[in-house]
């Protein structure tokens, strides 16, 4: 039985262990990024996820993988895009009070990456470092851009299902979007 956000009830026994084994196939020792995924998984948990990374490419994988771990890991996470993240949010990040301490910033970065977006995505690691948030980088540095993209897609995919075992979250249902299907399907009054 699960309750309606989907996790199962406090003090199910062995839960961690038949997620795990539920997982195997898909998280097999050695496999490629899963233990990458599953350091970085550990410095996520419990934690606010912001991801950061330039527009182009790496946006787009900063878009599933918030995705992947809102729907996997039924956790909020939050993604923006540099430059645009230097003129608007990282105001936010000066009265972020209790948020920052509780909070990791996950930077995706890219070999092809500029002179200025690598400058932009250093001074973002220290600035929110110095606001009391930690930081986290996925980077992939070799292979072919397509490789690369890839890699950090595959990569985030086991993040976020690793995330899910240590939330004790299953991956599967998504109650709160099937939630919202049913009642938009409800008949509306004018």
């Amino acid at each position: 039985k699960t309750e309606p956000d989907g996790r199962r009830p406090a003090g199910s026994a062995g839960l961690r262990d038949r997620r795990r084994g539920q997982l195997r196939p898909f998280l097999a020792p050695g496999a490629v990024g899963t233990v990458e995924a599953e350091n970085r998984a550990r410095r996520l948990h419990g934690r606010l996820v912001f991801l950061y990374a330039g527009s182009g490419v790496l946006g787009a994988v900063t878009t599933r993988v918030r995705n992947q771990i809102n729907e996997n890991a039924k956790l909020l996470a939050h993604s923006a895009l540099l430059p645009e993240l230097h003129h608007n949010e990282v105001v936010g990040w000066e009265k972020s009070g209790a948020v920052a301490p509780a909070a990791t910033v996950v930077l995706l970065r890219d070999a092809d990456d500029s002179a200025e977006l690598r400058a932009r995505l250093t001074l973002t690691a220290e600035y929110v470092r110095r606001q009391g948030a930690d930081v986290v980088e996925l980077a992939e540095q070799e292979g072919s851009r397509l490789a690369r993209v890839v890699s950090l897609v595959v990569l985030g995919d086991y993040l976020s299902l690793y995330l899910a075992l240590l939330n004790e979250a299953d991956p599967t249902p998504i109650p709160s979007i099937d939630w919202f299907k049913s009642r938009l399907a409800e008949p509306r009054s004018a």
